[in-house]
């Protein structure tokens, strides 16, 4: 059965993960805007929830053109009176456990108001009012206009616990470390190394990936590397090591396939300095890679970086894709 769906992805990531979307599902793409695709796809909600590479998904419930918030809220509010039982029938249909849900509308990416009044008319036309939950509901109907002018209300497939709780400063997200190894086009006996894994969202990717026979996973900080073997203590192909990116001791020349990494940009780990760091990065990088290898890497301080790759006389960057990761202007980088 046929479905249309729009997803949300970082900034500036379209063209990757259209390409991901095509490869994974065979999708047709009715329209690409920047953090948003709108497709359709012969695959279920369920199926949706499992393309790892955007933040959200959606079951696509309307498209609205508008003028500016206050219309797209009339146009969704008019929607939800005269759909309500359609509604209640794909949520139903979607929900997975104990249904409960909630409405949230936002202006171009930021929580709105609505006036309570108005919230609870559209819950009693959805389902009388039955199985709201406005804190941690199941699902969520989600309206987003956006500045281009047009609005999507659909059903959010995705459940997430709140970033504050899950996350650390810096940390990698989930979704962003999918795109990073997707990009990197593993296979099963390739041997591949993250030099700064931090809390092990690459090494997290790969392993639901599960195409490689080898990862190294390093990094400088002791208690990071306890929580690495924590969580992936069990998974024989992934080693751990306490390790300098700039003395790779461990590894022989010529040994590593694939690097994938996010090295310190210069804001959470202040203390580093990356205008020494990366040059020294780069030249153990072209050490241990063997021929035919590529890396992909994740950072902001590009002008650093593209100097680096350019003294060691060896390397090409075959691609840049300028990106927004939590607000601060990044690039991902393909590097042979």
């Amino acid at each position: 059965m046929k479905g249309i769906y729009f997803s949300t992805y970082i900034a500036g990531g379209g063209e990757l993960v259209e390409k991901f979307l095509r490869q994974d599902t065979g999708a047709g793409v009715l329209k690409l805007l920047d953090g948003l695709i709108v497709y359709e796809a012969q695959k279920t909600p369920d199926e949706i929830r499992q393309l790892k590479y955007f933040n959200n998904s959606y079951k696509k419930l309307a498209v609205l053109n508008c003028r500016n918030f206050d219309e797209f809220v009339r146009k969704v509010t008019g929607y939800l009176r005269s759909n309500g039982k359609q509604v209640w029938d794909e949520l139903r249909h979607i929900s997975r456990s104990k249904l409960t849900y909630r409405i949230m509308l936002y202006d171009r990416n930021h929580p709105a108001h609505v006036e309570k009044q108005l919230l609870t008319a559209m819950e009693k036309w959805i389902s009388n009012r039955e199985l709201v939950d406005r804190t941690s509901p199941e699902v969520e109907i989600s309206g987003f206009y956006r500045s281009e002018g047009i609005g999507y209300l659909g059903l959010k497939l995705n459940k997430h616990p709140e970033s504050k709780e899950i996350f650390h400063a810096g940390e990698l997200r989930p979704e962003v470390a999918e795109i990073l190894v997707r990009l990197a086009d593993l296979t099963d006996d390739e041997i591949i190394l993250d030099a700064f894994a931090g809390y092990g969202a690459i090494a997290a990717a790969a392993q639901g990936r599960g195409k490689f026979r080898q990862m190294w996973s390093m990094d400088t900080d002791p208690e990071k590397i306890r929580l690495l073997r924590k969580r992936f203590g069990k998974d024989k192909r992934i080693i751990i090591r306490q390790s300098d990116a700039t003395n790779l001791t461990d590894l022989e020349k010529g040994t590593v396939d694939k690097i994938i990494t996010d090295p310190p940009w210069g804001n959470f780990d202040r203390g580093i300095n990356i205008s020494r760091l990366y040059p020294g990065m780069m030249k153990e990088f072209v050490r241990v890679l063997a021929d035919g290898g590529k890396m992909v890497i994740l950072t902001a301080a590009r002008d650093v970086l593209e100097g680096a790759a350019a003294t060691t006389g060896q390397l090409e960057i075959e691609m840049r894709r300028d990106v927004l990761i939590s607000g601060r202007k990044a690039s991902i980088y393909l590097v042979k």
